[in-house]
Protein backbone atom coordinates (compact mmCIF):
# COMPACT_ATOMS: atom_id res chain seq x y z
CA UNK A 1 0.00 0.00 0.00
CA UNK A 2 0.98 3.68 -0.36
CA UNK A 3 0.71 6.37 1.84
CA UNK A 4 -2.97 6.61 1.59
CA UNK A 5 -5.84 3.90 1.55
CA UNK A 6 -6.68 4.04 -2.06
CA UNK A 7 -8.89 1.27 -1.84
CA UNK A 8 -10.89 2.14 1.07
CA UNK A 9 -11.02 5.58 -0.48
CA UNK A 10 -12.73 4.28 -3.76
CA UNK A 11 -15.09 1.86 -1.49
CA UNK A 12 -16.35 4.82 0.66
CA UNK A 13 -16.79 6.59 -3.06
CA UNK A 14 -14.33 9.73 -1.64
CA UNK A 15 -11.67 8.48 -4.76
CA UNK A 16 -12.59 8.53 -8.50
CA UNK A 17 -10.94 5.53 -10.21
CA UNK A 18 -9.38 7.72 -12.37
CA UNK A 19 -7.34 9.73 -9.41
CA UNK A 20 -4.51 8.97 -7.16
CA UNK A 21 -5.37 9.85 -3.67
CA UNK A 22 -2.43 12.66 -3.48
CA UNK A 23 -3.96 14.20 -6.02
CA UNK A 24 -7.71 14.52 -4.71
CA UNK A 25 -5.75 15.30 -0.93
CA UNK A 26 -4.12 17.90 -3.27
CA UNK A 27 -7.31 19.44 -4.39
CA UNK A 28 -8.97 19.25 -1.07
CA UNK A 29 -5.71 21.08 0.67
CA UNK A 30 -5.66 23.96 -1.85
CA UNK A 31 -9.70 24.32 -1.58
CA UNK A 32 -8.90 24.83 2.04
CA UNK A 33 -5.88 27.22 1.64
CA UNK A 34 -7.85 29.49 -0.67
CA UNK A 35 -10.91 29.57 2.27
CA UNK A 36 -7.86 31.43 4.32
CA UNK A 37 -7.35 33.87 1.70
CA UNK A 38 -10.67 35.82 3.34
CA UNK A 39 -8.16 36.65 5.73
CA UNK A 40 -4.79 36.65 4.50
CA UNK A 41 -4.19 37.05 0.96
CA UNK A 42 -0.21 36.41 1.28
CA UNK A 43 -0.58 32.98 2.33
CA UNK A 44 1.92 31.07 1.20
CA UNK A 45 3.20 29.83 4.53
CA UNK A 46 0.06 28.56 5.94
CA UNK A 47 -0.71 26.49 2.10
CA UNK A 48 2.80 24.82 2.12
CA UNK A 49 2.31 23.91 5.87
CA UNK A 50 -0.76 22.26 5.06
CA UNK A 51 -0.18 20.65 2.26
CA UNK A 52 3.46 19.12 4.00
CA UNK A 53 1.50 18.08 6.89
CA UNK A 54 -1.58 16.41 5.43
CA UNK A 55 0.19 14.83 2.69
CA UNK A 56 2.95 13.41 5.24
CA UNK A 57 -0.68 12.15 7.13
CA UNK A 58 0.18 14.26 10.38
CA UNK A 59 -2.72 15.99 9.58
CA UNK A 60 -6.03 13.57 8.89
CA UNK A 61 -8.86 15.21 7.42
CA UNK A 62 -12.41 14.19 8.78
CA UNK A 63 -14.53 11.74 6.28
CA UNK A 64 -17.00 14.71 5.94
CA UNK A 65 -13.86 17.35 4.60
CA UNK A 66 -12.97 14.82 2.34
CA UNK A 67 -16.59 14.42 1.24
CA UNK A 68 -18.17 17.57 1.21
CA UNK A 69 -15.19 20.41 0.89
CA UNK A 70 -15.19 20.24 -3.37
CA UNK A 71 -18.27 20.64 -3.47
CA UNK A 72 -20.48 24.09 -4.70
CA UNK A 73 -23.25 23.08 -2.31
CA UNK A 74 -22.32 20.69 0.75
CA UNK A 75 -21.25 21.91 4.12
CA UNK A 76 -18.20 19.91 5.88
CA UNK A 77 -19.31 19.46 9.29
CA UNK A 78 -19.60 15.65 11.01
CA UNK A 79 -22.68 15.84 13.40
CA UNK A 80 -25.54 17.66 14.43
CA UNK A 81 -28.41 17.82 16.73
CA UNK A 82 -30.93 18.34 14.01
CA UNK A 83 -33.82 21.09 14.28
CA UNK A 84 -36.81 18.70 13.33
CA UNK A 85 -39.99 17.91 15.24
CA UNK A 86 -39.89 14.65 16.17
CA UNK A 87 -43.13 13.43 15.48
CA UNK A 88 -44.88 9.80 14.56
CA UNK A 89 -45.43 11.10 10.92
CA UNK A 90 -42.44 9.34 8.89
CA UNK A 91 -42.70 11.16 5.89
CA UNK A 92 -42.35 14.08 7.66
CA UNK A 93 -39.40 13.00 9.73
CA UNK A 94 -37.71 11.99 6.63
CA UNK A 95 -38.43 15.27 4.61
CA UNK A 96 -36.97 16.72 7.92
CA UNK A 97 -33.56 14.81 7.97
CA UNK A 98 -33.15 14.07 3.86
CA UNK A 99 -30.64 16.85 3.33
CA UNK A 100 -28.36 15.91 6.36
CA UNK A 101 -28.00 12.56 5.48
CA UNK A 102 -27.12 13.02 1.84
CA UNK A 103 -23.76 15.09 3.61
CA UNK A 104 -23.56 12.32 5.81
CA UNK A 105 -24.17 14.26 8.22
CA UNK A 106 -24.38 11.82 12.18
CA UNK A 107 -26.82 13.04 13.83
CA UNK A 108 -28.26 13.40 17.49
CA UNK A 109 -31.53 12.79 18.98
CA UNK A 110 -33.39 12.90 22.01
CA UNK A 111 -36.39 11.28 23.47
CA UNK A 112 -36.63 12.80 26.79
CA UNK A 113 -39.42 15.15 25.72
CA UNK A 114 -41.58 12.80 23.03
CA UNK A 115 -45.01 10.88 24.23
CA UNK A 116 -44.13 7.72 22.96
CA UNK A 117 -40.16 7.83 22.59
CA UNK A 118 -39.43 3.80 22.57
CA UNK A 119 -42.15 3.94 19.33
CA UNK A 120 -40.88 7.07 17.74
CA UNK A 121 -36.91 6.13 18.07
CA UNK A 122 -38.29 2.92 15.54
CA UNK A 123 -39.72 5.27 13.05
CA UNK A 124 -36.35 7.45 12.97
CA UNK A 125 -34.24 4.07 13.02
CA UNK A 126 -36.51 3.44 9.83
CA UNK A 127 -35.90 6.85 8.32
CA UNK A 128 -32.22 6.34 8.54
CA UNK A 129 -32.53 2.90 6.90
CA UNK A 130 -34.57 4.54 4.08
CA UNK A 131 -31.73 6.65 3.01
CA UNK A 132 -28.88 3.28 2.52
CA UNK A 133 -28.93 3.82 -1.13
CA UNK A 134 -29.29 7.59 -1.99
CA UNK A 135 -26.21 8.56 1.04
CA UNK A 136 -22.57 9.25 -0.38
CA UNK A 137 -21.42 7.97 3.43
CA UNK A 138 -23.57 5.98 6.10
CA UNK A 139 -25.80 7.71 8.48
CA UNK A 140 -25.69 7.45 12.21
CA UNK A 141 -27.66 7.92 14.95
CA UNK A 142 -27.23 8.77 18.18
CA UNK A 143 -30.53 8.23 20.23
CA UNK A 144 -30.62 9.84 24.18
CA UNK A 145 -33.23 8.89 26.93
CA UNK A 146 -32.41 9.64 30.71
CA UNK A 147 -32.06 7.13 33.51
CA UNK A 148 -34.95 8.97 34.66
CA UNK A 149 -37.36 8.67 32.45
CA UNK A 150 -40.14 6.48 32.83
CA UNK A 151 -39.70 4.61 29.46
CA UNK A 152 -36.20 3.44 30.93
CA UNK A 153 -36.48 0.21 30.59
CA UNK A 154 -38.13 -0.63 27.26
CA UNK A 155 -35.04 1.85 25.76
CA UNK A 156 -32.24 -0.19 27.62
CA UNK A 157 -33.60 -3.58 26.31
CA UNK A 158 -34.08 -2.05 22.46
CA UNK A 159 -30.77 -3.83 20.99
CA UNK A 160 -30.67 -7.11 23.01
CA UNK A 161 -32.43 -9.21 20.54
CA UNK A 162 -31.97 -6.21 17.60
CA UNK A 163 -30.76 -7.39 13.88
CA UNK A 164 -28.03 -5.51 14.42
CA UNK A 165 -27.84 -5.15 10.44
CA UNK A 166 -30.73 -2.91 10.25
CA UNK A 167 -29.70 -0.55 13.34
CA UNK A 168 -28.42 2.81 12.34
CA UNK A 169 -28.70 3.90 15.95
CA UNK A 170 -26.58 3.77 19.22
CA UNK A 171 -28.26 4.54 22.36
CA UNK A 172 -26.91 5.66 25.26
CA UNK A 173 -28.67 6.70 28.65
CA UNK A 174 -28.26 10.10 30.25
CA UNK A 175 -26.91 10.05 34.03
CA UNK A 176 -27.44 12.94 36.13
CA UNK A 177 -25.46 14.10 39.23
CA UNK A 178 -28.83 13.62 41.08
CA UNK A 179 -29.24 9.88 40.11
CA UNK A 180 -25.87 9.31 40.66
CA UNK A 181 -26.25 9.71 44.24
CA UNK A 182 -29.86 7.53 44.00
CA UNK A 183 -27.72 5.14 43.28
CA UNK A 184 -25.18 5.52 46.23
CA UNK A 185 -28.09 5.37 48.54
CA UNK A 186 -30.26 2.86 46.67
CA UNK A 187 -33.17 5.59 46.38
CA UNK A 188 -36.42 4.68 44.34
CA UNK A 189 -36.95 5.76 40.94
CA UNK A 190 -40.02 5.45 38.93
CA UNK A 191 -40.05 3.40 35.73
CA UNK A 192 -42.61 1.17 33.88
CA UNK A 193 -42.80 -2.79 33.93
CA UNK A 194 -44.86 -4.30 31.35
CA UNK A 195 -47.32 -1.57 30.85
CA UNK A 196 -47.66 -0.40 34.42
CA UNK A 197 -45.65 1.71 36.88
CA UNK A 198 -43.74 0.82 39.40
CA UNK A 199 -40.84 1.90 41.34
CA UNK A 200 -37.13 0.41 41.40
CA UNK A 201 -33.71 0.96 43.31
CA UNK A 202 -31.76 3.15 41.26
CA UNK A 203 -28.60 0.99 41.71
CA UNK A 204 -30.95 -2.42 40.71
CA UNK A 205 -31.38 0.16 37.31
CA UNK A 206 -27.47 0.24 37.12
CA UNK A 207 -27.59 -3.39 37.04
CA UNK A 208 -30.15 -3.49 34.07
CA UNK A 209 -27.85 -1.23 32.05
CA UNK A 210 -24.86 -2.75 32.83
CA UNK A 211 -26.34 -6.66 32.00
CA UNK A 212 -27.86 -5.53 28.69
CA UNK A 213 -24.05 -3.89 28.20
CA UNK A 214 -22.66 -7.36 29.11
CA UNK A 215 -25.27 -9.00 27.00
CA UNK A 216 -25.03 -6.47 23.71
CA UNK A 217 -22.87 -3.88 24.18
CA UNK A 218 -25.79 -1.41 24.77
CA UNK A 219 -25.84 1.02 25.96
CA UNK A 220 -23.38 3.15 26.78
CA UNK A 221 -23.52 6.11 29.61
CA UNK A 222 -23.34 9.55 29.31
CA UNK A 223 -22.70 11.65 32.06
CA UNK A 224 -24.94 14.83 31.22
CA UNK A 225 -23.85 17.19 34.01
CA UNK A 226 -20.27 16.96 33.89
CA UNK A 227 -20.96 17.67 29.72
CA UNK A 228 -22.99 20.89 30.87
CA UNK A 229 -20.08 21.80 33.87
CA UNK A 230 -17.45 22.02 30.36
CA UNK A 231 -20.64 23.81 28.30
CA UNK A 232 -18.59 27.00 27.38
CA UNK A 233 -21.95 28.29 26.21
CA UNK A 234 -24.46 27.82 28.80
CA UNK A 235 -27.59 29.93 27.38
CA UNK A 236 -27.60 26.96 24.73
CA UNK A 237 -28.09 23.44 27.10
CA UNK A 238 -26.94 20.72 25.14
CA UNK A 239 -29.79 18.67 23.96
CA UNK A 240 -28.60 15.67 22.18
CA UNK A 241 -24.86 14.22 21.30
CA UNK A 242 -22.74 13.17 18.75
CA UNK A 243 -23.18 9.26 17.51
CA UNK A 244 -20.04 8.90 19.21
CA UNK A 245 -21.08 10.98 21.93
CA UNK A 246 -17.48 12.62 22.12
CA UNK A 247 -19.59 15.81 22.09
CA UNK A 248 -22.89 17.59 23.13
CA UNK A 249 -24.65 19.47 20.85
CA UNK A 250 -27.61 22.24 21.12
CA UNK A 251 -30.21 22.03 18.39
CA UNK A 252 -28.81 22.75 14.74
CA UNK A 253 -25.27 23.25 16.34
CA UNK A 254 -22.32 21.32 14.15
CA UNK A 255 -18.78 20.51 14.53
CA UNK A 256 -15.98 20.18 12.18
CA UNK A 257 -13.46 17.11 12.99
CA UNK A 258 -9.57 16.75 11.94
CA UNK A 259 -6.62 14.83 13.89
CA UNK A 260 -3.25 15.04 14.50
CA UNK A 261 -1.45 11.34 13.83
CA UNK A 262 0.58 10.78 16.52
CA UNK A 263 2.35 7.89 14.95
CA UNK A 264 4.42 10.53 13.15
CA UNK A 265 6.04 12.14 15.23
CA UNK A 266 8.21 9.78 16.63
CA UNK A 267 12.20 10.03 15.88
CA UNK A 268 14.62 7.87 16.63
CA UNK A 269 12.65 6.74 19.97
CA UNK A 270 11.89 10.49 20.93
CA UNK A 271 8.05 12.70 20.05
CA UNK A 272 8.49 15.51 18.33
CA UNK A 273 6.93 18.00 20.45
CA UNK A 274 7.59 21.27 18.63
CA UNK A 275 6.60 19.62 15.67
CA UNK A 276 3.29 18.73 17.16
CA UNK A 277 2.41 22.53 18.42
CA UNK A 278 2.71 23.58 14.93
CA UNK A 279 0.96 21.04 13.56
CA UNK A 280 -2.45 21.76 15.96
CA UNK A 281 -1.93 25.75 15.16
CA UNK A 282 -1.65 24.93 11.23
CA UNK A 283 -4.85 21.82 11.57
CA UNK A 284 -6.93 24.68 13.97
CA UNK A 285 -6.48 27.36 11.29
CA UNK A 286 -7.62 25.05 8.77
CA UNK A 287 -10.73 24.09 10.59
CA UNK A 288 -11.57 27.29 11.56
CA UNK A 289 -11.87 27.54 7.21
CA UNK A 290 -13.78 24.91 7.06
CA UNK A 291 -16.44 26.32 9.65
CA UNK A 292 -16.36 29.42 7.08
CA UNK A 293 -17.14 27.01 4.29
CA UNK A 294 -19.91 25.62 6.18
CA UNK A 295 -21.63 28.59 7.21
CA UNK A 296 -20.82 29.96 3.34
CA UNK A 297 -22.94 27.16 2.17
CA UNK A 298 -25.82 27.48 4.71
CA UNK A 299 -26.62 23.95 5.56
CA UNK A 300 -30.32 24.11 6.65
CA UNK A 301 -31.49 25.30 9.93
CA UNK A 302 -27.76 25.38 10.95
CA UNK A 303 -26.03 28.88 10.25
CA UNK A 304 -26.44 30.90 12.45
CA UNK A 305 -25.36 28.82 15.54
CA UNK A 306 -22.55 27.45 13.56
CA UNK A 307 -21.32 31.26 13.12
CA UNK A 308 -22.44 32.39 17.00
CA UNK A 309 -19.92 29.01 18.20
CA UNK A 310 -17.50 28.30 15.49
CA UNK A 311 -16.72 25.12 17.41
CA UNK A 312 -14.14 23.08 16.18
CA UNK A 313 -12.85 19.64 17.11
CA UNK A 314 -9.04 18.84 16.89
CA UNK A 315 -8.35 15.39 17.57
CA UNK A 316 -5.62 12.69 17.77
CA UNK A 317 -5.14 9.33 16.20
CA UNK A 318 -2.21 7.08 15.49
CA UNK A 319 -1.96 6.66 19.26
CA UNK A 320 -1.65 3.25 20.09
CA UNK A 321 0.87 2.91 16.85
CA UNK A 322 3.08 5.93 18.87
CA UNK A 323 3.55 3.95 21.39
CA UNK A 324 4.63 0.86 19.45
CA UNK A 325 7.41 2.82 18.13
CA UNK A 326 8.25 4.63 21.37
CA UNK A 327 8.47 0.63 22.60
CA UNK A 328 6.16 1.75 25.17
CA UNK A 329 2.90 -0.59 26.96
CA UNK A 330 -0.50 0.75 26.57
CA UNK A 331 -1.48 2.36 29.56
CA UNK A 332 1.12 2.52 31.96
CA UNK A 333 2.27 5.27 33.73
CA UNK A 334 4.75 6.26 31.44
CA UNK A 335 2.09 5.97 28.55
CA UNK A 336 -0.59 8.24 30.28
CA UNK A 337 1.94 10.84 31.31
CA UNK A 338 2.73 11.08 27.27
CA UNK A 339 -0.54 11.38 26.31
CA UNK A 340 -1.57 13.78 28.85
CA UNK A 341 1.87 16.30 27.97
CA UNK A 342 0.47 15.89 23.97
CA UNK A 343 -3.15 16.22 24.74
CA UNK A 344 -2.60 19.16 27.20
CA UNK A 345 -0.33 21.40 24.44
CA UNK A 346 -2.74 20.37 21.77
CA UNK A 347 -5.33 21.90 23.99
CA UNK A 348 -3.05 25.08 25.10
CA UNK A 349 -2.14 25.52 21.52
CA UNK A 350 -4.99 25.36 20.03
CA UNK A 351 -6.48 27.88 21.84
CA UNK A 352 -3.53 30.26 21.30
CA UNK A 353 -3.92 29.98 17.70
CA UNK A 354 -7.45 30.33 18.24
CA UNK A 355 -7.26 33.87 20.21
CA UNK A 356 -4.32 34.65 17.34
CA UNK A 357 -7.77 33.88 14.69
CA UNK A 358 -9.55 36.31 17.05
CA UNK A 359 -7.17 39.01 16.85
CA UNK A 360 -7.16 38.75 12.73
CA UNK A 361 -10.81 37.54 12.22
CA UNK A 362 -12.92 38.32 14.97
CA UNK A 363 -14.07 36.42 18.20
CA UNK A 364 -17.07 33.59 18.30
CA UNK A 365 -20.69 35.69 18.71
CA UNK A 366 -21.09 34.40 22.03
CA UNK A 367 -18.18 35.11 23.87
CA UNK A 368 -19.48 37.90 25.87
CA UNK A 369 -22.44 35.51 27.24
CA UNK A 370 -19.57 32.84 27.24
CA UNK A 371 -17.79 30.91 30.56
CA UNK A 372 -14.58 32.29 29.05
CA UNK A 373 -15.14 35.21 30.89
CA UNK A 374 -15.00 33.02 33.81
CA UNK A 375 -11.31 32.68 35.47
CA UNK A 376 -12.11 29.36 37.41
CA UNK A 377 -13.56 27.62 34.26
CA UNK A 378 -11.23 28.61 32.18
CA UNK A 379 -7.92 27.92 34.33
CA UNK A 380 -9.62 24.20 34.16
CA UNK A 381 -6.68 22.60 32.39
CA UNK A 382 -3.98 24.36 34.29
CA UNK A 383 -2.43 21.13 36.16
CA UNK A 384 0.10 21.29 38.88
CA UNK A 385 1.60 18.53 37.71
CA UNK A 386 1.80 18.70 33.95
CA UNK A 387 5.44 19.89 33.87
CA UNK A 388 4.85 20.74 29.74
CA UNK A 389 1.89 23.32 29.78
CA UNK A 390 2.30 25.40 33.05
CA UNK A 391 0.24 27.40 35.10
CA UNK A 392 1.96 30.28 34.15
CA UNK A 393 1.06 29.64 30.44
CA UNK A 394 -2.77 29.30 30.99
CA UNK A 395 -2.99 32.85 33.21
CA UNK A 396 -1.03 34.40 29.82
CA UNK A 397 -3.53 33.51 27.29
CA UNK A 398 -6.37 34.15 29.89
CA UNK A 399 -5.14 37.70 29.62
CA UNK A 400 -4.83 37.47 25.80
CA UNK A 401 -8.59 36.08 26.03
CA UNK A 402 -9.51 39.20 27.76
CA UNK A 403 -8.31 41.33 25.55
CA UNK A 404 -9.01 39.70 22.29
CA UNK A 405 -11.55 37.07 22.54
CA UNK A 406 -11.27 33.45 21.15
CA UNK A 407 -12.01 32.56 17.77
CA UNK A 408 -13.80 28.97 18.66
CA UNK A 409 -16.28 28.23 21.43
CA UNK A 410 -14.09 24.66 21.92
CA UNK A 411 -11.03 23.67 19.72
CA UNK A 412 -10.48 20.24 20.82
CA UNK A 413 -12.96 16.87 20.71
CA UNK A 414 -11.76 13.07 20.74
CA UNK A 415 -13.94 11.27 18.23
CA UNK A 416 -13.19 7.55 17.38
CA UNK A 417 -11.29 8.42 14.17
CA UNK A 418 -12.49 4.86 12.16
CA UNK A 419 -12.58 6.03 8.68
CA UNK A 420 -10.32 8.60 8.78
CA UNK A 421 -7.63 6.58 10.46
CA UNK A 422 -7.58 4.01 8.01
CA UNK A 423 -7.54 6.49 5.50
CA UNK A 424 -4.27 7.29 7.19
CA UNK A 425 -2.93 3.82 7.81
CA UNK A 426 -3.09 4.29 11.62
CA UNK A 427 -4.68 3.30 14.77
CA UNK A 428 -7.71 4.91 15.92
CA UNK A 429 -7.78 7.96 18.36
CA UNK A 430 -6.88 6.71 21.71
CA UNK A 431 -7.73 3.15 21.38
CA UNK A 432 -5.54 -0.05 21.66
CA UNK A 433 -4.96 -1.79 17.87
CA UNK A 434 -7.70 -4.48 17.43
CA UNK A 435 -4.85 -6.79 15.44
CA UNK A 436 -1.74 -6.63 14.51
CA UNK A 437 -2.70 -7.11 11.20
CA UNK A 438 -3.11 -3.93 8.27
CA UNK A 439 -6.17 -3.21 6.47
CA UNK A 440 -4.92 -5.18 3.80
CA UNK A 441 -3.68 -8.17 5.77
CA UNK A 442 0.10 -7.53 6.23
CA UNK A 443 1.64 -7.38 9.92
CA UNK A 444 2.54 -4.43 11.45
CA UNK A 445 5.36 -2.93 10.11
CA UNK A 446 6.84 -1.99 13.76
CA UNK A 447 6.19 -5.38 15.02
CA UNK A 448 8.05 -6.75 11.97
CA UNK A 449 11.05 -4.51 13.12
CA UNK A 450 11.20 -5.36 16.31
CA UNK A 451 11.18 -9.58 15.48
CA UNK A 452 13.84 -8.94 12.95
CA UNK A 453 16.17 -8.25 15.96
CA UNK A 454 15.41 -11.15 17.91
CA UNK A 455 18.13 -14.08 18.52
CA UNK A 456 15.80 -16.56 16.49
CA UNK A 457 16.50 -19.26 13.99
CA UNK A 458 14.69 -17.85 10.83
CA UNK A 459 12.27 -21.28 11.26
CA UNK A 460 10.98 -19.68 14.76
CA UNK A 461 10.61 -16.41 13.07
CA UNK A 462 8.48 -17.66 10.42
CA UNK A 463 6.38 -19.97 13.14
CA UNK A 464 5.86 -16.85 14.68
CA UNK A 465 4.81 -15.10 11.46
CA UNK A 466 2.10 -17.31 11.00
CA UNK A 467 0.67 -17.36 14.07
CA UNK A 468 0.29 -13.84 14.06
CA UNK A 469 -1.12 -13.94 10.43
CA UNK A 470 -3.65 -16.76 12.22
CA UNK A 471 -4.73 -14.81 15.18
CA UNK A 472 -3.51 -10.99 14.74
CA UNK A 473 -2.13 -11.14 18.40
CA UNK A 474 1.50 -12.02 19.75
CA UNK A 475 0.37 -12.39 23.35
CA UNK A 476 0.24 -16.40 23.77
CA UNK A 477 3.25 -16.69 21.45
CA UNK A 478 5.73 -18.80 24.09
CA UNK A 479 9.33 -17.99 21.92
CA UNK A 480 8.30 -14.11 21.96
CA UNK A 481 9.66 -12.16 25.20
CA UNK A 482 7.53 -10.78 27.62
CA UNK A 483 8.50 -6.93 26.76
CA UNK A 484 7.59 -7.92 23.17
CA UNK A 485 4.12 -9.19 24.44
CA UNK A 486 3.76 -6.00 26.56
CA UNK A 487 4.70 -3.57 24.21
CA UNK A 488 2.20 -5.14 21.05
CA UNK A 489 -0.41 -5.35 22.79
CA UNK A 490 -4.28 -5.69 21.09
CA UNK A 491 -7.59 -4.70 22.81
CA UNK A 492 -8.73 -7.72 23.91
CA UNK A 493 -5.23 -7.81 25.92
CA UNK A 494 -5.13 -4.51 27.51
CA UNK A 495 -7.15 -5.06 31.11
CA UNK A 496 -10.06 -2.62 31.90
CA UNK A 497 -8.87 -0.82 34.81
CA UNK A 498 -5.73 0.56 32.25
CA UNK A 499 -8.08 1.40 29.16
CA UNK A 500 -9.99 3.38 31.89
CA UNK A 501 -6.79 5.10 32.91
CA UNK A 502 -5.97 6.10 28.88
CA UNK A 503 -9.35 7.62 29.07
CA UNK A 504 -8.99 9.36 32.17
CA UNK A 505 -5.90 10.95 31.03
CA UNK A 506 -7.14 11.92 28.14
CA UNK A 507 -10.13 13.56 29.70
CA UNK A 508 -8.03 16.21 31.77
CA UNK A 509 -7.08 17.95 28.26
CA UNK A 510 -10.01 18.02 25.97
CA UNK A 511 -12.81 20.62 26.02
CA UNK A 512 -15.43 17.46 26.37
CA UNK A 513 -15.28 13.99 26.25
CA UNK A 514 -13.77 10.83 24.53
CA UNK A 515 -14.94 8.34 22.74
CA UNK A 516 -14.07 5.11 23.22
CA UNK A 517 -14.86 1.89 23.79
CA UNK A 518 -14.40 -0.36 26.46
CA UNK A 519 -13.28 -3.61 25.06
CA UNK A 520 -13.54 -6.39 27.34
CA UNK A 521 -12.87 -10.34 26.73
CA UNK A 522 -16.00 -12.60 26.43
CA UNK A 523 -15.15 -14.73 29.53
CA UNK A 524 -15.83 -11.46 31.80
CA UNK A 525 -19.18 -11.80 33.51
CA UNK A 526 -22.03 -9.88 35.19
CA UNK A 527 -20.37 -8.38 37.90
CA UNK A 528 -17.18 -7.05 36.73
CA UNK A 529 -19.06 -5.02 34.40
CA UNK A 530 -21.16 -3.85 36.48
CA UNK A 531 -18.05 -3.16 39.04
CA UNK A 532 -16.56 -1.28 36.09
CA UNK A 533 -19.24 1.18 35.90
CA UNK A 534 -19.26 1.99 39.18
CA UNK A 535 -15.43 2.78 38.76
CA UNK A 536 -16.10 4.77 36.57
CA UNK A 537 -19.36 6.77 38.30
CA UNK A 538 -16.58 7.98 40.72
CA UNK A 539 -14.04 9.07 37.95
CA UNK A 540 -13.54 12.22 35.77
CA UNK A 541 -14.68 10.35 32.83
CA UNK A 542 -18.20 11.78 30.78
CA UNK A 543 -19.20 8.86 29.46
CA UNK A 544 -18.19 5.24 28.41
CA UNK A 545 -19.34 2.33 26.14
CA UNK A 546 -19.03 -1.07 26.82
CA UNK A 547 -18.57 -4.12 24.56
CA UNK A 548 -17.65 -8.36 25.51
CA UNK A 549 -16.07 -9.90 22.60
CA UNK A 550 -18.45 -12.31 21.01
CA UNK A 551 -21.43 -11.28 22.78
CA UNK A 552 -23.41 -11.20 19.82
CA UNK A 553 -21.94 -14.97 18.89
CA UNK A 554 -24.04 -17.82 19.30
CA UNK A 555 -27.95 -16.29 19.55
CA UNK A 556 -30.52 -14.62 17.66
CA UNK A 557 -29.99 -11.05 16.70
CA UNK A 558 -32.18 -10.93 13.61
CA UNK A 559 -35.39 -9.82 15.12
CA UNK A 560 -36.32 -6.98 13.03
CA UNK A 561 -38.45 -3.91 14.41
CA UNK A 562 -41.66 -3.80 14.53
CA UNK A 563 -43.24 -0.07 13.23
Amino acid sequence: MGKFNEKLMRKLNILLETESAEEFIEKVVLKIAEMDQKYNVNNEQFTTKLMKYVMERKIVLGTPILYNILSEKNGASACTVIPVEIKRDFEKMRDGIYNYAMLGIGMGFDLDEIDEPIYTLKVLNEVLKSFDNDARRPTAGMATISAENINILEFIKMKENANYASWRFNLSVKMSDEFIEKIKHSVDVEVIVDGKNQTMKANELLRKMSDSMHFCGEPGIIFIDSFERDNPTPIFKYEGFAPCAEIGMSKGEVCHFSYINLAEFVNEGVVDMKEIIDCCRTGTRMLDNIVDHSIEKKVENTTNIIEAKRRVGLGICGTADMFYKLRMPYGNEESKILLENILASINYYSKVESVSMARERGKFQLFEESRYKDYEWFMRFADEDNQIVLKENWNELWNLVKEFGIRNSATVALPPTGKSASIAMTSYSIEPRFSLLEPDGSINSQFLFEISKLNLSEIQKLSLIQEVLKTGRCGDIETLPEEIKDIFVTALEVSPSKQIGIVSSATKYVDESVSKTLNIPNYIGKEEVNSILLDIIGSNIKGITLFRDGCLEGRETSMDLEV
